[in-house]
């Protein structure tokens, strides 16, 4: 049996719905979400939070470019070894909980969680 939603005796639920439809709509053709389809084409995942650290931007697939890209990276700060260096994006200095939805989705698209994230903000990485 099919069910059928009427949305028109819902005008609230309905306008938000077609709202919330439309803003996703439009940040998807504009790139700025990541799709499930997205996570998984391209991008290694890792339980070691030091993976990404031994890799220059130049190795990485354009997807995980992407997710990086989505999280404030660029090439010039991610090659950058200077510790100090202002390019670094401030995603390198937050804890999980800070993380808006769009940068979370790009962190587990990378196979972090909040564990590993934790641990990686804590980590020494060689």
């Amino acid at each position: 049996m099919r069910m059928k939603f009427d949305f028109s005796s819902w005008p609230r639920t309905g306008a938000a719905l077609a709202a919330l439809g439309l803003a996703v709509g439009v940040a998807l053709a504009a790139g700025c979400l990541f799709t499930p389809a997205e996570a998984q084409e391209g991008i290694r995942t890792t339980s070691d939070p030091c993976f990404w650290d031994n890799l220059d931007w130049d190795e990485l697939s354009s997807s995980e470019q992407k997710a990086w890209m989505a999280l404030g990276w660029t090439a010039a700060a991610w090659d950058s070894d200077d510790e100090n260096d202002t390019s670094l994006p401030d995603s390198d200095y937050k804890v999980w909980d800070e993380f808006t939805v769009r940068e979370k989705a790009a962190l587990q698209a990378l196979g972090y969680d909040r564990e590993l994230w934790n641990k990686f903000d804590s980590a020494e990485c060689p």
